[in-house]
């Protein structure tokens, strides 16, 4: 009799728990690139696609809120900010889901080439994708990191759900095969040859990075020049076996969404006599900054103050690192890089990057390491006095919102934001500041961004953002719906619809798994019919005007085309 009633006991108790473990459908779990981070979220928010009207952020989860690596004996932890997007169910509300129809989303502010690995990592669980760590105390205040979207405290059914979940996606700004010879380049001997993409009837070379350990697939980690934060680098493939476990990797379609420029920017704005007096940067210029050979604010024109400059690099798994650097100084045409000289024989010099520029001759002049977008845009933003600070970050409302210590500068002469430097829509603006979503006098409006010159093929350094998920993945595909929702008003990207350019596309040494995904970029701008499109590598690849390589296809009876190298 005792038995029974503690039996009844027990059944009461679990009738208790709210009935939500069995209704809850978590849609997508992921992480990587900041380049679409927070549009993703007022997205997933916001759209019918999704239908996830409740939210929660948080940029201050640390060791509570991380993507895990378990292929190593330690498991290898990537913190970052995280936003959470639920449906209150048939019968329940934010604060308390219940019933039916309780779809969750979720995405981790990490890196491109992070968020790459976290999708094609195979543990000893066969379960591809790094494992979403989700330990904050329920129910948990947010951060409100979703501009326009305040955030409901999460609670623990929602918690529940997506803690231990394996990424099902990846956000990146890269393509994945940029991503793996990125990873590739880490663990070669620094200074040792390296053959990166066709020009001509040959191979071009870059050089090694010397980040290895011995280990198979584990490097050294990539440290900041100004604060405690670290990159771990850990390798991956895109077909066949995972480097560190041996297990078998998943397969992959790439899912493009819009194009995005690189704003370079230079700080403070106070020092006009300084880097501020500068408007424009040409590209050779620029490489010779980044490869140390520049250190002086007036080797840009417009400066009086020769104040030594510190040039801000990325760290080299970063999407916006590679892009950058195949765009300019790692470009067929300046043959540098961002890590030059920087070798201590086969290894390389240092994990901070603290290193003089302009041959030491200027006191103060350096390369140094910054991790992370964040850590790039605080950095320069901080900037004062006669510190002259040179950096760059893909442009987004949310990347430089209130950064208004931050001027960006044109590329050869070109603005990757405005119709003009200084100017757009016929309305004219203080040269050089980034717009806002509340603008002071002088500064323009988001409206303002038109990316016209990106447009037309003639700005130098952008890429397209992507998210990297199994075909024909339904939650995903809801995701990269929702996140044109907001793109019409926060112009942070060319949608597909409008864009008219893309980058040639080409196979890369040594990166085995480029795949394809059809003929067409959007419904409207088939790239050559009977084609493939989107495989290999395209950081630094050639601007090509869609209705041109359509034409060449027509003319030439190509089916490959000028903007895919690959067949």
């Amino acid at each position: 009799m005792k038995s029974v009633k503690y039996l009844v006991v027990l059944a009461i108790a679990l009738c208790a728990i709210p009935s939500v473990s069995k209704a809850q459908t978590v849609q997508a779990v992921g992480g990587g690139s900041s380049a679409i981070f927070l549009e993703m979220g007022q997205g997933a928010a916001t759209a019918a696609a999704t239908s996830t009207p409740c939210a929660w952020t948080t940029s201050t989860g640390g060791t509570n809120v991380v993507a895990r690596d378990n292929r190593t004996s330690t498991p290898t932890d990537e913190a970052g900010n995280i936003w959470v997007t639920w449906s209150a169910g048939s019968t329940g509300t934010c604060t308390a889901p219940s019933g039916t129809g309780i779809n969750i989303y979720s995405d981790m502010k990490l890196d491109s080439v992070v968020g790459d690995k976290c999708y094609f990592e195979v543990d000893s669980s066969l379960t591809a994708g790094c494992v979403q760590v989700l330990t904050v105390t329920t129910p948990a205040a947010g951060s409100n990191l979703l501009p326009g979207i305040t955030d409901t405290p999460l609670p623990e059914v929602i918690r529940a759900a997506v803690n231990g979940k394996h990424f099902t996606f990846a956000a990146t700004d890269i393509r994945p095969e940029d991503a793996k010879f990125a990873s590739n380049r880490l663990f070669q001997p620094c200074g040792a040859p390296m053959y990166r993409q066709p020009f001509d009837l040959g191979y071009r070379l870059t050089y090694g990075l010397g980040y290895a350990t011995g280990t198979t697939g584990v490097g050294l980690k990539i440290n900041s020049a100004f604060s405690a934060g670290a990159f771990n680098v850990l390798d991956f493939a895109l077909a066949g076996t995972d480097p560190i476990s041996g297990n078998t990797v998943p397969n992959f379609a790439v899912t493009p969404i819009g194009a995005q420029p690189i704003v370079v920017a230079v700080a403070p704005v106070t020092d006009t006599a300084g880097i501020a007096g500068a408007s424009d940067i040409n590209g050779f210029t620029l490489a010779l900054f980044y490869e140390g050979v520049l250190g002086r604010a007036t080797d840009l024109a417009g400066v009086t103050n020769a104040n030594a400059v510190v040039t801000l690099v990325r760290e080299p798994l970063s999407g916006t690192y590679n892009t950058f650097e195949y765009s300019v100084p790692n470009s067929s045409q300046f043959h540098t890089s961002q890590d030059d000289n920087f070798c201590n024989g086969s290894a390389v010099f240092s994990q901070t990057m603290n290193a003089p520029s302009a041959n030491s001759a200027v006191v103060g002049a350096a390369r140094k390491r910054v991790i992370g977008t964040g850590e790039m845009i605080n950095t320069l933003n901080g900037t004062s006095g006669t510190i002259d600070m040179l950096g760059y970050a893909f442009w987004s409302d949310a990347n430089f919102h209130n950064k208004t210590n931050i001027k960006y500068l044109t590329v050869n002469g070109v603005d990757p934001l405005l119709d003009s430097y200084g100017s757009s829509g016929g309305v004219a603006y203080t040269p050089g500041l980034l717009p806002q979503a509340t603008p002071a006098a002088g500064t323009p409006p988001l409206t303002a961004v038109s990316f016209k010159n990106l447009a037309a093929g003639d700005y130098p350094i952008w890429s397209a953002v992507r998210v990297v998920s199994l075909p024909s993945d339904a939650g995903v595909a809801n995701l990269v719906t929702a996140s044109h929702t907001v793109d019409a008003t926060q112009h942070d990207y060319i949608p597909l619809s409008t864009l008219k350019v893309w980058h040639s596309h080409f196979p890369l040494y040594g990166v085995t798994g480029a795949n394809a995904n059809g003929s067409s970029i959007n419904t409207a701008n088939d790239l050559c019919n009977g084609g493939s499109a989107e495989a290999g590598g395209d950081a630094g690849g050639a601007n090509v005007l869609e209705s041109g390589n359509k034409d060449f296809c027509a003319d030439y009876g190509n089916s490959s085309g000028l903007i895919n190298k690959t067949n």
